[in-house]
């Protein structure tokens, strides 16, 4: 093993990235919740759209601002013990509505034409639903997370 791929490997990398990919992955959280609780048109678009208006309203602000506070307590690493389950749990919900833009984002090869053109929109909900998974299975590694350094390794996912 190289130098390189020492340093790369080490018990330090491996929290650094794992934080890293914490991090960012609540930021897109944060974005998402904020689009929808400061109802830009965004949300309730998508939720008239892919949902049949099912979260709309005040409904949809309301979770909007719960993933606002979900997304900055996940980037500082607390309650990840709840949160990350709940967040994995919310995302395999949209990808059962959304598994055809998923697969097929843009339309390439799916039969006819899209009946959406902002399918594409719902790629990253795959990818934050692997990064959940991740971040539940390697819990222990993630050492920079508040929850972690605070209570212990017991206070994480898991």
């Amino acid at each position: 093993m190289s130098a390189l791929d020492q340093v790369l490997t080490s018990p330090a990398a491996r929290a650094l990235t794992l934080a890293l990919t914490r991090i960012t992955m609540a930021g897109l959280l944060f974005w998402w919740g904020l689009v929808k609780g400061l109802n830009t048109g965004v949300g309730p678009a998508v939720s008239e759209g892919f949902y049949g208006g099912a979260f709309g309203g005040a409904l949809l602000i309301a979770f909007g601002w719960v993933q606002v506070l979900a997304a900055l307590s996940l980037a500082l690493g607390l309650a990840r013990g709840v949160l990350l389950p709940f967040q994995l749990i919310v995302n395999l919900s949209t990808l059962a509505v959304t598994a055809a833009w998923v697969i097929d984002p843009f339309w390439l090869w799916m039969p006819g034409e899209s009946p959406r053109a902002t399918g594409y929109l719902f790629y990253p909900s795959a990818i934050v639903a692997v990064v959940s998974l991740l971040l539940i299975a390697f819990c222990h590694e993630d050492r920079y997370a508040l929850d972690h350094v605070v209570f212990g390794k017991r206070s994480a996912a898991a």
